[in-house]
């Protein structure tokens, strides 16, 4: 429930600031101003950049760069203080257009990620992202093709369209949107590009992402519990962040009023679950005696089971071997009879 609540609240704080970006970015054209909305902007950029801080210094650089959500929340915050601070210094035209473009792309990526909290949601997100890593050879084959082709291209046309127009046209075959008629003694790589990007890559990528899904959705209750204990270590670390902070207060306080630190008493309260059929129930002064004397219970307890069973099997042995001694006696008297029979006969 905690976590939830938490989850709800940042959702609701996010969703207020990229509802302001967004009015932000329709209402103000590029060489326009709106400064009332840029610094209540701004305020809540340097929250979530704050919030970022926090989670680096309880997670540690290295573990918190590894998830891919928090590239997207840094990228986010630094785009909007950037766009921001060139606005307030008066810059103006494409350059302000591209960093507010590139605000509002890494921030409706974050505005996504918090859709994880919502069953409904939580599972295509995870099917996306793992999609993305499993294309990542097929893009690079992509990538060399349409640099490939777009090369060849350029050869026999270069006064009509240059290096970039070529590399637009090319990837648009992927589609299907292109004119035959466009192409003249270059026909034959026109043949060969369509088949390799229409026909063959585009049914390689329809099969890769087939197989992803199907993957996913085996996995879905690993997938979401995964997710779930991601969120809540993120509560966990604000949790103790705060919880810092506030002792931090605590013993700038505590030096004001001239009382020392090592003077306060620090509890450590352990909770542990008791079994009702143990020897805990009708003695509950009983000190815990670890994990070393708890196993070697376990131990015992196994070992004199495995003896009852291996006792079992000893009984078991010796009276079949019983019977079957009984069984050779009778069998020698009955052939010794038979014998005698037919030495009669």
């Amino acid at each position: 429930n905690l976590t939830l609540k938490f989850r709800y609240t940042q959702v609701t704080i996010f969703s207020v600031f990229m509802s302001l970006v967004s009015f932000y970015s329709i209402f103000a054209g590029p060489d326009d101003n709106i400064f009332p909305l840029e610094i209540i902007i701004l305020v809540f950029g340097v929250y979530f950049a704050v919030y970022e801080m926090i989670q680096v210094s309880n997670a540690g650089i290295k573990s918190y760069f590894a998830d891919l959500w928090n590239w997207l929340d840094i990228c986010e915050d630094v785009f909007v203080i950037v766009t921001l601070i060139a606005s307030f210094a008066g810059t103006t035209g494409t350059l302000k257009s591209w960093l507010l473009s590139m605000s509002l792309f890494f921030g409706y990526l974050r505005w996504i990620s918090f859709f994880r909290i919502f069953d409904q949601t939580r599972q295509l997100i995870r099917v996306i992202l793992e999609i993305l890593n499993d294309i990542r050879g097929f893009l690079l084959v992509i990538v060399f093709l349409i640099i490939g082709f777009s090369m060849i291209f350029y050869q026999f046309r270069r006064d009509e369209f240059n290096f970039g127009d070529r590399i637009t046209s090319v990837y648009s075959f992927l589609y299907g949107t292109f004119t035959v008629t466009d192409y003249g003694i270059e026909r034959i790589f026109f043949v060969l590009l369509t088949f390799m990007l229409t026909v063959v890559m585009l049914n390689m990528l329809i099969a890769l992402i087939n197989d992803t899904y199907e993957r996913v959705g085996i996995q879905r209750v690993l997938t979401e519990s995964k997710e779930r204990v991601n969120m809540i270590m993120e509560v966990i670390e604000m949790t103790r962040a705060g919880y810092n902070i506030a002792n931090w207060f605590r013993v700038k306080l505590c030096r004001k009023k001239k009382i020392r630190a090592k003077k306060l008493k620090k509890y450590m309260f352990l909770a542990e679950e008791i079994d009702p059929h143990s020897e805990y129930e009708n003695n509950p002064h009983n000190e815990w005696d670890g994990r070393l004397n708890a196993l070697k219970r376990h131990i015992n307890g196994q070992t004199g089971g495995i003896q009852q069973k291996v006792s079992k099997i000893d009984k078991l042995t010796s009276h079949l071997g019983k019977k079957f001694h009984d069984f050779e006696g009778y069998s020698m008297e009955k052939m010794t009879g038979l014998k005698l029979e037919l030495k009669n006969m």
